[in-house]
Formats: structure tokens, C-alpha cells, sequence
């Protein structure tokens, strides 16, 4: 029997760790962040927001992609965060979702360390750092 390739499962490559540090537990992230893995990324999120009482802290170094899904789970949780008082913030950024983010606005609603692991000089992003919640608000006065 031939197995048509929309009959097959969907490979679900993306997973997520809780992992603690110095400032604090933050969530890694690998793989890729789109319409398959999206609800299951929504699900790791949020239980690790509920097990934080502060800023929510993501480490993206080992995103290989996102797409608009990926994205919108970002947006709204950023605004779901600011209800309360506390921000997310996205430690290693790559590239490719630092320019999506850019692209899209949601970078200007959290936190986006641009730096990379191993590049000198890499936490500096054209534009400047990345900002916070705040300096945003006080941008927009």
C-alpha cells in the first residue's frame, strides 16, 4: 500500500527545556516554531509562565525556524505579560527571528537580546540594544 505524503504524521521538530542559571530558570527553545509545533510551543510557554513570578525569560539560540504561528504565540503572550507587570524577554536571538520580530513590531513590545553565543560584539544590534517595555512607553510620550 503507497502512503500518500499528506497522509503521513508531520514530523514535530521542536522542544523545550527548562533550564536554570544564574538569573533565574529561563525556557530553551530548539527546532522549529510553525503551524505543527506551534500548539505544543503554546503549551510549554505557558506552563513555564506559570511556574515564574517574574519576567518570563526564553533562550532562542536553537530556533532553526518560526513562522507567523511562532509569532503570534509571541505577541500574545507579551501582552498577556504586561497585563500583570512583566515582560518577556528573548535571550540569543538569531538572526532570522530578530529580523522577523523586527519586521513584524513585536520586537518593540518585549525584550530581544540580539546577542549570539562565541561572536564578539554581537549583543550590539544596528539599531542599539534591545529595549524594554518601558522605553518603549516612554518613546511613544
Amino acid at each position: 500500500m503507497v502512503q500518500r505524503s499528506w497522509e503521513r504524521p508531520l514530523p514535530q521538530d521542536f522542544d523545550a527545556v527548562v533550564c536554570d542559571g544564574p538569573r533565574g530558570a529561563r525556557l530553551v527553545l530548539a527546532g522549529e516554531i510553525d503551524l505543527t509545533t506551534a500548539p505544543r510551543f503554546e503549551h510549554c510557554l505557558h506552563e513555564f509562565i506559570r511556574t515564574t513570578e517574574h519576567d518570563v525569560e526564553v533562550d532562542a539560540s536553537r530556533l532553526t525556524f518560526v513562522d507567523s504561528a511562532g509569532v503570534a504565540i509571541l505577541a500574545a503572550t507579551t501582552r498577556m505579560l504586561a497585563r500583570s507587570g512583566r515582560q518577556l524577554v528573548i535571550r540569543r536571538s538569531p538572526p532570522f527571528l530578530s529580523r522577523l520580530l523586527d519586521i513584524t513590531g513585536v520586537s518593540n513590545s518585549l525584550y530581544l537580546d540580539r546577542s549570539q553565543p562565541g561572536i564578539p560584539g554581537s549583543s550590539q544590534h544596528p539599531a542599539g540594544r534591545g529595549r524594554t517595555a518601558a522605553e518603549v512607553a516612554r518613546k511613544a510620550l
